[in-house]
């Protein structure tokens, strides 16, 4: 087998172990794996006939996590920091000749917003489970959809997750 062959399945494996949501108490320790599996099905929940560059995008858009882990996101936000680590994400791909496939812009809003719905789903679910200590993320991925305006299927399930949270006791700030 060769060397680059050897480190892409090192990181297949390694990416799909990544714990998420290390900074907050949670009842599930989710990994990106998990996560990943749910924003592809987010995509196949929001968009009819999806590419095979929007779903490989899915499938690949954490995987250089494995080298340098899952940054919270409002961390990652932060202008300085956010194009500091977008360039080292694109070095690791870069480094196993990787590289995110080109897809439209539509098809890039399509992969955000499933995966901040997904990021929102999770915490929608440690919210019905008691974790009341999740309320801070639910309320950042709540915040961050509603700047993208979410319309039809996304607006659908933004309004399900916002009405369910407020039946588990959410209160929006």
């Amino acid at each position: 087998m060769s060397a680059l062959l050897a480190e892409r399945l090192k990181a297949v494996e390694r990416s799909a172990r990544v714990r998420r949501y290390h900074t907050e108490p949670v009842l599930h320790q989710q990994n990106v794996g998990e996560h990943t599996y749910g924003v592809m099905w987010f995509i196949l929940l929001l968009v009819d006939n999806p590419s095979a560059a929007l779903l490989t995008a899915a499938l690949m858009h954490d995987t250089p996590e494995y080298a340098v882990g899952d940054v919270p996101s409002p961390t990652k936000k932060a202008p300085v920091i956010k194009q500091a680590f977008d360039q080292l994400e694109d070095e690791v791909l870069e480094r196993l000749l990787w590289k995110l496939p080109s897809i439209t812009d539509t098809e890039a809003r399509y992969l955000k917003l499933a995966d901040l719905l997904e990021g929102a789903a999770f915490c929608l679910s440690e919210l019905r489970r008691g974790n009341r200590d999740i309320t801070t993320a639910l309320g950042n991925y709540l915040r961050y959809i509603a700047t993208m305006h979410p319309e039809g299927k996304a607006g659908e399930i933004f309004n399900f997750i916002k009405e369910q949270a407020h039946e588990y006791g959410f209160k929006s700030e």
